[in-house]
């Protein structure tokens, strides 16, 4: 497995929770379920990007820079996400359930948006630039438990 395909499979799991959550959402779900939902995700959605963020984005960085292009557009992307994160973990049942469910609306959009990103154009490009060889390494040395952040993408050390 290479760890584009690791961090892939996570999209498919947290697109899963975005149908969850967004059924919530259109089914009038309580401002607590909303939020505990969200909260489940976003464990998950967190160590999923510090792992890109320290993992395979500066791999890629010589090569495609990280002030202005697509990992430049990654990491605002992961900022907006935790941003509107952390505006939702703020609310609480006297929260106006239209501010709450916007906040979850733009979180689901969001991230759908840079799943697709990645999924469609970084990781096909992280493909062609490092190769099967090194992601394969990627994730086997991730996979084994060597780092703790999340099981994918670390660069290799040495």
């Amino acid at each position: 497995m290479l760890a584009t395909e690791c961090l892939g499979a996570e999209h498919v799991i947290f697109l899963r929770q975005l149908e969850h959550l967004e059924n919530l959402i259109n089914g009038n779900g309580s401002n607590a379920a909303i939020s505990a939902t969200v909260a489940t995700i976003e464990t998950a959605v967190d160590a999923h990007a510090q792992t890109e963020e320290s993992g395979i984005y500066p791999a890629l960085e010589p090569t495609l820079g990280r002030s202005m292009g697509p990992l430049a557009v990654m990491d605002a992307e992961h900022a907006d996400i935790r941003k509107t994160l952390t505006f939702i973990k703020g609310t609480n049942d006297k929260t106006p359930r239209k501010e709450l469910a916007d906040a979850a609306k733009h979180f689901i959009n969001v991230l759908r948006e840079h799943i697709s990103k990645e999924d469609n154009i970084l990781f096909p490009m992280a493909v062609q630039i490092l190769g099967v060889s090194k992601l394969g390494a990627m994730a086997k040395q991730c996979q084994s438990g060597h780092h703790k952040v999340a099981p994918c993408c670390h660069p290799l050390e040495g």
